[in-house]
């Protein structure tokens, strides 16, 4: 999904959030170039991934139930890659479903995050790089209204997330590949991406409504036949129900310094 490049005011901020983000290994050369005249918005080349029609099919039973009896819920995804998740979702029966080529930080919607006539629900994958997922976060409890964010599963074990939780009294729940499924996959427009997502995903939901209202959809979702036990997806009440389903790692993940060293041992093996 594409973004506007944060300011040098939260790039300051940034490092204080997040380790820095290695270049995608094409950043430089001419099929970045070429894609980025495709935005009037700065952009990462490696933030270019379109979400997966698996991830969606296993969210979309979950956001029959987060968006009410109204299939034409208003649901936008505010980070445009290249327009598949306007075209996923709507195949998927919810016809209301936008995917603006604009940039977010821009618009009304990110400017005014209390008015309800820009949209009825947030559904996304964020970039990933730099402060995105943050801010994404951020804006998703800020709006007051049900969403869905398409984050890495180690999000639910980081202190900004919990921080940012605690903060709004908001408690939501994750829908994931169920145990044993291959994580979701990225499609990047030039096909310049690994074979498989180097990382486990999860959807984080949330009513936008109250720990309790969420609390109350979880029940309703996790009785759903589409997170029934042998079921291709998952919903997992908390992060510890998230790790006991297998998308997270045991034991504390490795700082940036150690990841690199031991991808440098795999090398040389």
């Amino acid at each position: 999904c594409g973004a506007a490049a944060p300011s040098a005011k939260r790039k300051k901020k940034q490092r204080k959030l997040s380790p820095p983000t290695a270049p995608h290994p094409a950043a430089g050369g001419q099929a970045a170039t070429a894609l980025a005249a495709k935005y009037a918005w700065d952009t990462d080349y490696g933030d270019h991934f379109e979400t997966s029609e698996q991830a969606f099919r296993d969210v979309a039973p979950a956001l029959r139930q987060l968006c009410g009896a109204g299939a034409g819920a208003a649901i936008l995804d505010p980070y445009y890659c290249d327009g598949a998740a306007e075209t996923r979702l709507r195949a998927l029966g919810f016809r209301n479903a936008t995917n603006p080529a604009t940039d977010f930080y821009a618009s009304r919607a990110y400017r005014e995050p209390g008015d309800r006539s820009t949209f009825d629900a947030l559904v996304t994958n964020p970039p990933y790089s730099g402060d995105h997922k943050e801010r994404c976060l951020a804006f998703a409890l800020a709006c007051g209204r049900p969403f869905a964010l398409l984050l890495p599963a180690y999000v639910a074990e980081k202190k900004y997330f919990a921080d940012a939780c605690a903060e709004t009294g908001a408690a939501p729940f994750f829908v994931s590949p169920a145990r044993g499924r291959p994580p979701y996959e990225y499609a990047h427009p030039h096909g310049t991406g690994k074979a498989a997502a180097p990382f486990a995903s999860a959807w984080v939901v949330d009513s936008g409504r109250g720990a309790a209202a969420t609390a109350a959809l979880f029940e309703a979702v996790a009785k759903l036949p589409a997170y029934a036990p042998g079921a291709a997806a998952a919903a997992h009440r908390s992060r510890a129900a998230l790790a006991g389903g297998g998308q997270l790692r045991e034991g504390k993940r490795p700082n940036p310094r150690q990841r690199k060293k031991k991808r440098a041992r795999a090398v040389g093996a």
